[in-house]
This record gives structure tokens, sequence and C-alpha cells, in this order.
């Protein structure tokens, strides 16, 4: 299971000025930086807007709508980080690839499309389900009796894929950094996408 911003496309800048525009049009006053926008990541990032901006979860869906709106009209389109399309290609026909993401299901499906990457079994977008928690869950009923890895980039991710208990893969390229990612102890970090792509065709081979 990959997560998709940060570790498969670089969208950092485009998602942080989406969030400040966002952040404008409904006065929250606390989300007026990067580091706000990337504390926003140390968990699930709904239940932070709950707990630490204090919005009404009722307006919560209103708020991603509109954020998601804004990063899909950046005049810059996400662009994939270095190899890391050849890693997905290097292990999709050994293993269910899933991507789960707090992004738009089909903004990643059209993405996925235009890179000419077929293999992926299921994306499970923002609008399926906002806990990745519950995501990976869902994954591991409908995929049983399999080991699992979720490969991501911020805390948040760790957090939530270690909840589900599966194995956790933290990449140093993504959002957060290494040493940050160091604090929840992820099973395994990498640095480099040829690095992962060694990292998951060992599982592979492990796991048959």
């Amino acid at each position: 299971m990959f997560d998709y911003d940060g570790v498969i496309v670089d969208s950092f800048d485009a998602f942080v000025n989406a969030c400040m525009k966002t952040a404008q049009e409904f006065r929250i006053t606390t989300l007026d930086s990067k580091e706000a926008f990337l504390r926003l990541m140390e968990g699930n990032v709904f239940d932070t807007l709950q707990q630490q901006h204090h919005i009404d979860p009722e307006r919560i869906p209103q708020i991603f709508t509109r954020l998601l709106f804004h990063l899909n009209d950046t005049k810059t389109p996400a662009a994939p980080f270095p190899h890391i399309l050849d890693t997905l290609t290097a292990v999709c026909h050994n293993a269910h690839i899933l991507i789960i993401t707090s992004n738009d299901t089909n903004t990643v499906g059209s993405f996925l499309q235009s890179q000419r990457i077929t293999c992926i079994k299921e994306i499970i977008g923002v609008q399926e389900e906002k806990s990745k928690r519950k995501k990976i869950q869902y994954v591991k009923e409908h995929f049983p009796n399999t080991r699992y890895l979720y490969i991501g980039d911020t805390l948040g991710d760790m957090k939530e894929a270690k909840d589900a208990g599966v194995t956790t893969v933290a990449v140093s390229w993504g959002w957060h950094s290494e040493k940050l990612l160091h604090t929840i102890h992820p099973d395994v970090m990498v640095h480099t996408p040829e690095a992962l792509t060694h990292v998951l065709l060992q599982f592979i081979e492990e796991k048959s």
C-alpha cells in the first residue's frame, strides 16, 4: 500500500498553496504557514483540524472540497519523484498494489493513467474514507492471508499504519523530515526509490 502525495508525487508546494488559500477563505487563522500545514500531518488530518484547530466537524467536508478545488486548479501539475514509477513497475506484477491517500481518487487515477501505470489494484481516496487506519483495515479484510506494507512520508501515515497493524516503510524524500519520522520508529526507512524497490522485492520474495 502506497501513500500518494509525498511518496509518488512531489506535490508539497501545491498542497501548501491550496491550504493557505482555503484557510483564508474559511478564516482559519491558525493555518498560516508551511510549519502549521506540516503539523496537520503529524496525525490524522481531519482529527487534527477538529482537536487542534477547533474546526466544526460539519464544516470539514466543505473545507476539504475547497482545498481539493484549489489543488486541482494549480497551473503546475504534480510531477512524480525521479525513479518512483520504476519502483511501481518493478513490483506491480508480483504484488497487489493499492494507493491509500487523502487526495481525490479521480485525481490520482488520472495521474496514473497519464503515466501509463495500469497495475494499481485500487485507489482509496478521501471520498471513500477519511481515516487511513480504516482504509488499511479494509484492505486487510479484502485481501486476507497475506503480508502488508504501508509506504508513507509523514508521521500521521506511520501512526495510522501502525494502528492498523501493518509493516511501516517511511520514505525520507517526502513531506516530513527523516528526523521526525524516526521518532515513531518505522519498521524500515528508505532514502531513495531504488532502495524502496529493493525492500519491496525482498518483501515479495520472503512472502512467496
